[in-house]
């Protein structure tokens, strides 16, 4: 699924997602949900927004796995805004849930690693329809 800004199909469906995993108590599936409406907002250049959901989604995820990748998009968005202390201690728990999920985890030191999460954020393509 392509994300963009103004992807109001995107947006609605997600908001969908979130009230069928609320219904069902889908914990798992929640955290996915607010993860993908995270992305939706830093895509659309809301970043605190981003954030407060990606933080959300992180505290809802109960298995190590799906804490590993939450804690390193969470990273990432803290690095789009400049906060480099919060990317460190993301970047720590991060690490602790993929050794304990047994996922690889990159190599380079914590500094090291936060200095490439420190940048903005990409804009996704727009694709034009070919008439």
């Amino acid at each position: 699924m392509a994300l963009y800004e103004g992807d109001h199909t995107a947006a609605e469906l997600i908001r969908r997602a979130l009230q069928e995993t609320d219904a069902w108590g889908d914990h798992r599936g929640h955290s996915r949900a607010l993860t993908l409406q995270a992305l939706l907002l830093a895509e659309a250049n809301r970043l605190r927004d981003a954030i407060t959901l990606a933080e959300q989604a992180l505290a809802a995820f109960r298995d190590h796995a799906g804490a590993a990748q939450a804690s390193f998009r969470l990273a990432r968005l803290y690095g789009a805004v400049g906060r480099h202390q919060d990317v460190l201690r993301t970047l720590q728990q991060s690490r602790t849930h993929h050794h304990a999920a047994d996922i690889p985890f990159p190599t380079l030191a914590d500094p090291e690693l936060a200095k490439s999460l420190i940048h903005p954020v990409p804009r996704a393509r727009r694709f034009r329809r070919h008439q």
